[in-house]
């Protein structure tokens, strides 16, 4: 299906039709790209830091202005302190975990600030104000969450819409390090402000092509909710 066409997805349909009438902005927007890259009790994400600064010389190129947060910088407090609602760009290279049990104990991890422990949890992101055109979690497992009837799934990706992002990019499955990085990579050099939908597409049918990176299992995972 990827190969013909361009594929996204939405919580209801009216949500979708809301969605298409949201002018996305394109040049002079900014983007906040966050990588702690190293973790106390998780695996270290070495291909984040690499992410996270080819992304900024991409969209510097686009002149969209970008703020890099990395390794002690990419802190809970200062990620919550930092006017997330100036940036139209969101972008978490990181661990990511859903309780499909306990919706609201889903989080994402960033490092430890002054009165945080640096999991970002569900339940605290419902209070942050967002204005983002786009945050993608380029984090295992994040589109996932619990299917409630008549709600569809309750999760990392509710909590970001109900906070106020337009559009999102998550994963359903584990993912390799280095495939999303380069994916990524694709996926914003290719990116068209008004259709992110084709834009992920683009990306993906060039790790098709690809030796090393054409097998489902790196590029499926990701996911376009919104348009």
């Amino acid at each position: 299906m990827v190969k013909d066409f361009n594929i996204s997805y939405q919580y209801a349909l009216a949500l979708y039709y809301q969605n298409q009438l949201i002018k996305i902005k394109g040049a002079n927007a900014t983007a906040l790209l966050c990588a702690p890259v190293k973790f106390e009790t998780l695996p270290d994400l070495p291909a984040s830091e690499i992410e996270v600064k080819n992304l900024k010389r991409v969209f510097e190129e686009k002149s969209v202005e970008s703020k890099t947060m990395l390794m002690n910088e990419a802190n809970e407090s200062d990620v919550k302190a930092g006017g997330l609602s100036n940036y139209q760009y969101l972008h978490f290279a990181t661990h990511g975990v859903v309780d499909a049990l306990r919706p609201k104990r889903s989080r994402i991890y960033l490092g430890a600030g002054k009165s945080d422990d640096g999991a970002l949890y569900s339940a605290e992101i419902y209070n942050l104000n967002l204005d983002a055109s786009l945050v993608t979690l380029s984090a295992c497992e994040t589109g996932l969450g619990k299917l409630s009837k008549g709600e569809g799934i309750i999760g990392l990706s509710r909590a970001l819409i109900y906070a106020g992002a337009k559009n999102l990019v998550v994963s359903l499955w584990s993912v390799s390090d280095n495939s999303t990085a380069e994916l990524m990579m694709n996926f914003y050099t290719k990116i068209n402000y008004n259709n992110y939908a084709s834009s992920l597409r683009s990306a993906k049918l060039d790790m098709i092509a690809s030796n090393d990176y054409a097998k489902p299992y790196y590029w499926a995972p990701f996911i376009l909710i919104g348009r």
